[in-house]
């Protein structure tokens, strides 16, 4: 036997072995591609370079069709005729034969895929379903998304590669068409709506351009369609007076985050200022924000109004509270003139009129009490704070209120109630006033409960103040209530259901609470009893003692220069302080003040406390003159006094250079105490 032949037969066994081993995986591989080509829902085609189709998966069924009945038929067959005119190649490029000029798009792409230029392209098409499976005629049409792409002779494009046809897939978009032109719709029933809308509707893009502005918008604004054409931006309408706060509000909605309503100025293209009540929410498109869409109502004119009836109010008010006043200093001014015209006529006869000067100091405190409780309520009467305890302040003006009525008091006050800075003074004003309304309220007797506790605001606290530590003080009385349609009244000045009293003391109650940076409220029931509580703003410093005896004056020795532009004051105050020892030299302004002390240097006789008016019109006045006083001497120990306290001086005298605070009218016990202090503090120091 030759060995060669038997290697060549060996040989051509393994070679047909491996060639049917090829076949077989051809096979599989074949079968593999129609299953899965089958399983995939879209319709997968194979059309030669004619247009025929050469390969249909079996997803063709779903259009009523046999894969039989469509196989070796033209692509036509199954696409709505006037859009196998704008995508049949047969069909587009005779549309262009002989043009110069138009649209060379259609007619490139056809050429490009011949030539192997362009691989594949996506359009969409309708497709038509069998005509005999279907009777309705809104049936008949599907919506397809085509993806087709050259076929050649070699997939590498080499030199000499034939198109041999098109391979291509559809999609049934006809739910997603359904849903877009669902959506156009309802967009185009928004912009018939908005149009007839009288409210103002807009949109911004995230450039803050406007891209929609109805007709109540153009009308309000004054811009036309050719302005939105060109470009209309917010800063071209929004006021200055509004930009940061619209500026906040759009980082905010860009954010994402939903906003409440808000008053807004906006300025006309002609320049003409309006006030919209503005609210805007984020336009999403994919989940992501795209621009602001917003509704507003013009509001100029209501606004108008309300600031007409606003005056109208204020004028009934000033109406109310001046009859108020002058009713209760023609009582005061009765009790002084009738003393003094009495005392006039004892005198004469040699008659002892102490009792009449009396009545003329009780008369002249309630003038004092009702002009501070006017400048607390008004412009004036800011306080002059510091850090106390005010457990004891709360019992002593509430016990004090109570003198000689028959009502009595208990006391629930935590142990560790926290410190406050508080003007002292005011807050037991605040007490007065609201015992005395409860003890009111109690005709017959009875018990009012104070009671004072340590409180931590939360947001979710429901009190409009910020969060942090407060002292909330309750003052609780079981009288006879206060009706409904009164309560949202019993802050104002002057309104009172009392015979007695001037109806001041709930005002000035609220006006000095919210100057403390605190809030109160009231709560009733008629026949049952109310509950007034405030909150005032607490300290994590601590408080010394509050309650210090303060030692009584004694007589002095030492040089004051008082300055104040009231002849009477001047007078007064000279008096006192002469009565307490002191040399006493006083002037009407800040120069000859100013002058009088550089005059007392130079002799080498200075002044040892300067008292010094903050306000004198038109001429230097206190503060303006303690600060050349201290050019010329840095050591100069200088007092503010006034009879008013909205200027911050008052509040904060060491800031502004002073060393005290003298208030008008002067105490004598106070005035006295304070130049002996600073007096004694100089000479040890």
């Amino acid at each position: 036997m030759n060995p060669e032949l038997e290697e060549v037969k060996k040989a051509l066994k393994q070679l047909q072995s491996r060639h049917k081993l090829v076949e077989e995986q051809l096979r599989q591989s074949e079968r593999l591609y129609k299953t899965l080509a089958n399983t995939i829902p879209d319709i997968i085609y194979l059309i030669d370079d004619e247009g025929y189709f050469l390969y249909l998966n079996d997803a063709v069924e779903d259009l009523g069709y046999k894969k039989e009945e469509l196989l070796g038929n033209h692509f036509s067959t199954i696409i709505f005729p006037s859009d196998y005119r704008d995508v049949s190649r047969s069909e587009v490029l005779p549309k262009y034969a002989g043009q110069t000029t138009g649209d060379e798009k259609a007619p490139k792409l056809f050429d490009e895929r011949r030539s192997g230029g362009r691989r594949t392209r996506e359009l969409e098409v309708r497709v038509m379903r069998n005509v005999t499976h279907y009777t309705s005629t809104d049936e008949l049409v599907v919506y397809s998304l085509v993806s087709s792409s050259g076929y050649y002779s070699s997939q590498e494009m080499k030199d000499g590669a034939v198109f041999l046809g098109t391979l291509g897939v559809m999609r049934d978009i006809s739910h997603r068409k359904q849903t877009e032109n669902a959506l156009r719709e309802s967009e185009e029933r928004f912009r018939e709506m908005a149009e007839l809308l009288p409210t103002i509707i807009c949109e911004i893009d995230l450039h803050e351009r406007f891209t929609y502005v109805n007709r109540a918008a153009f009308s309000a604004l004054e811009y036309t369609d050719d302005d939105l054409e060109t470009g209309i931006y917010l800063e071209d309408i929004i006021h200055p007076r509004s930009q940061d706060r619209v500026r906040e509000r759009i980082e905010q909605m860009t954010a994402d985050t939903r906003l409440e309503p808000a008053e807004v100025y906006v300025i006309s293209k002609r320049g003409e200022e309006r006030i919209l009540l503005v609210n805007s929410t984020p336009i999403h498109r994919k989940n992501k924000v795209v621009g602001i869409r917003t509704s507003a109502a013009d509001i100029t004119d209501r606004k108008v109004m309300e600031k007409e009836l606003q005056k109208t109010e204020i004028l009934e008010s000033l109406g109310v509270l001046a009859g108020g006043i002058g009713h209760d200093f023609n009582n005061i001014l009765a009790g002084i003139y009738g003393n003094v015209q009495l005392a006039k006529k004892k005198i004469n006869k040699g008659e002892i009129v102490v009792s009449y000067l009396d009545g003329i100091e009780k008369a002249t405190e309630r003038a004092v009490s009702l002009a501070k409780q006017l400048l607390t309520f008004s412009k004036g009467g800011a306080p002059i704070r510091k850090l106390a305890s005010i457990t004891e302040l709360l019992k002593e003006s509430s016990e004090f209120a109570l003198r000689g009525s028959n009502v009595n008091c208990t006391y629930e006050i935590e142990d560790d109630l926290w410190p406050s800075n508080v003007d002292e003074g005011q807050i037991a004003q605040v007490m007065n006033n609201l015992v005395l309304n409860a003890s009111h309220a109690m005709p017959t007797g009875g018990t009012i409960t104070i009671r004072a506790q340590n409180l931590m605001l939360t947001p979710e606290s429901g009190v409009p103040l910020k969060q942090g530590r407060y002292i909330k003080v309750s003052v609780i009385d079981n009288g006879i209530g206060i009706p409904g349609d009164y309560l949202s009244k019993i802050f104002d000045p002057y309104f009172s259901t009392k015979q007695k009293g001037s109806g001041l003391g709930l005002a000035v109650t609220y006006s000095v609470v919210s100057r403390h940076d605190g809030y109160i409220s009231a709560h009733s029931k008629v026949g049952e009893g109310t509950v007034f509580y405030f909150y005032l703003p607490a300290s994590k410093e601590k408080a010394e003692d509050y309650l210090q005896e303060a030692p009584a004056p004694i007589a002095g020795e030492g040089k004051i220069l008082l300055m104040d532009d009231d002849d009477i004051v001047r007078t007064v105050g000279s008096e006192i302080l002469k009565d307490f020892g002191y040399e006493v030299v006083t002037t009407q302004h800040g120069a000859e003040a100013i002058d009088e002390y550089k005059q007392a240097m130079a002799a080498g006789e200075p002044y040892d406390v300067v008292i010094l008016d903050l306000t004198i019109p038109g001429a230097i006045g206190g503060k303006e003159a303690c600060t050349k006083l201290r050019e010329i001497d840095p050591e100069v120990l200088a007092v503010v006094s006034s009879g008013y306290s909205d200027d911050p001086v008052m509040s904060h005298p060491e800031q502004f250079g002073f060393n005290g605070v003298a208030t008008k009218p002067y105490q004598i016990d106070d005035l006295g105490l304070l130049v002996q202090r600073l007096i004694a503090r100089k000479r040890s120091g």
